[in-house]
């Protein structure tokens, strides 16, 4: 255990404090994520006055964002180290590897499905407060494109997987 890292999505929030730094690669990337999914959302379901929704919006979307996953990502911290006192094996599946361990696995979909739940549940009924040129069955539909393309799915990779393809966090 000493030489491996603890980072989970792009990197985990709730390491961002300790290297803060990160700030710096996670919240431009987070950005230019949520504004292609939601630009290529708005095209999708057609609606005509993209730009000036993405202006209004853009800014919600991704401070929610944020919000969804340091609120699934502190509660699965909170979860994980409960069970560290309860069950290492838990614990240490969930931080390193939830998909080879049924109970972990768990914890970290449950933590996955709150993200999706909140990013769906702050953009309909947030982000696109003020975009009143689109019905809501529009801000449900464009909340759901972003849920379904912004929730932190990495959660759910192993380490070595993230240690692997990110290699930039060495």
């Amino acid at each position: 255990m000493k030489n491996k890292k603890l980072y989970n999505m792009i990197f985990p929030l709730w390491a961002i404090p300790i290297f803060p730094f990160f700030w710096f690669i996670v919240i431009p990337l987070n950005f230019i994520i949520d504004s292609i999914v939601l630009i290529l959302g708005l095209k999708f379901i057609k609606i005509e006055d993209w730009k000036n929704i993405y202006k209004k919006s853009i800014f919600f979307v991704v401070a929610f964002g944020f919000l969804s996953d340091i609120i699934s990502g502190l509660l699965l911290y909170i979860v994980g180290t409960k069970l560290e006192d309860i069950n290492y094996d838990i614990f240490s599946h969930i931080a390193y590897d939830p998909i080879n361990n049924i109970y972990s696995f768990s914890v970290v979909l449950i933590a996955v499905i709150i993200a999706f739940i909140l990013i769906y549940f702050f953009n309909k009924n947030i982000s696109f407060k003020n975009s009143k040129s689109i019905t809501l069955e529009e801000k449900k539909k464009l909340s759901l494109i972003l849920a379904i393309f912004t929730t932190p799915y990495i959660y759910l990779f192993s380490l070595e997987f993230v240690n692997n393809v990110l290699p930039i966090f060495y």
